[in-house]
C-alpha cells in the first residue's frame, strides 16, 4: 500500500493530466444515481419500521393498567400537582367559552367559509383532548411540565382567538 501511495504522489502530474476514458462520466453518474436510490428507499424502510415501532410502543404505553397519576388523590399534596390541574382547568374553561363564541357566531353567519372556522375551532379542542389524554399523563411533576403544559394551551387559545377575529372580520364586512 506504501509502495502505491508513493508511486501515485511521485507521477501526480500523469494521473491529473490524463484523459479519461470515453463515456466514464456517464457510467459513473449513473451508478451514483443507482447508489443514491439505494440509500433513499432503505432510508425509507428504516424510516417506516421506526414509525411503526414508535406507534406500538406508544399504543402499548397507552394501553398500560394503571394509567397515570395526574389528578390522582395520591398527588394532593404536591403543589406543582395541584397547579398543573389548576392550569389545564383554567385553559380548558378559556377554551371552551371561545369555542362557544365561535360556534354561537358561525351559525348566524350561513357560509361555508364560517362552518370551515367552526371545524377548525373544533380541531384545536379535539387536539387538547389528545393531549390531556396522551401527552399529559405522561408528564412529571416539575416546573418544565407546566411550561410545556402553558405553551401548548396558550397556542390553542391564541388559534382560538385568531379564528374569533376572523369570523368577527368576516361578520363586519361589506358583502
Amino acid at each position: 500500500m506504501d509502495q502505491l501511495k508513493a508511486f501515485i504522489n511521485a507521477n501526480r502530474d500523469a494521473f491529473e493530466e490524463a484523459e479519461l476514458p470515453q463515456g466514464h462520466l456517464g457510467r459513473f453518474e449513473e451508478k451514483l444515481r443507482a447508489a443514491g436510490k439505494k440509500k433513499r428507499i432503505r432510508r425509507l424502510w428504516l424510516t417506516g419500521i421506526a414509525a411503526a415501532f414508535a406507534a406500538c410502543l406508544a399504543g402499548w404505553l397507552f394501553l398500560q393498567p394503571g394509567g397515570s397519576s395526574f389528578g390522582k388523590p395520591e398527588n394532593a399534596g404536591n403543589p406543582i400537582a395541584a397547579d398543573m390541574v389548576g392550569l389545564q382547568h383554567y385553559y380548558s374553561m378559556q377554551m371552551a367559552d371561545l369555542a362557544e363564541q365561535i360556534q354561537d357566531r358561525s351559525a348566524k353567519v350561513e357560509s361555508p367559509w364560517a362552518k370551515g372556522l367552526a371545524d377548525a375551532s373544533r380541531q384545536v379542542l379535539l387536539a387538547n383532548s389528545l393531549f390531556n389524554r396522551s401527552v399529559l399523563p405522561t408528564l412529571p411533576y416539575s416546573d418544565y411540565s407546566l411550561l410545556a403544559m402553558q405553551q401548548q394551551y396558550t397556542n390553542s387559545l391564541e388559534s382560538l382567538h385568531f379564528l374569533l377575529r376572523q369570523l368577527d372580520k368576516w361578520n363586519h364586512s361589506p358583502k
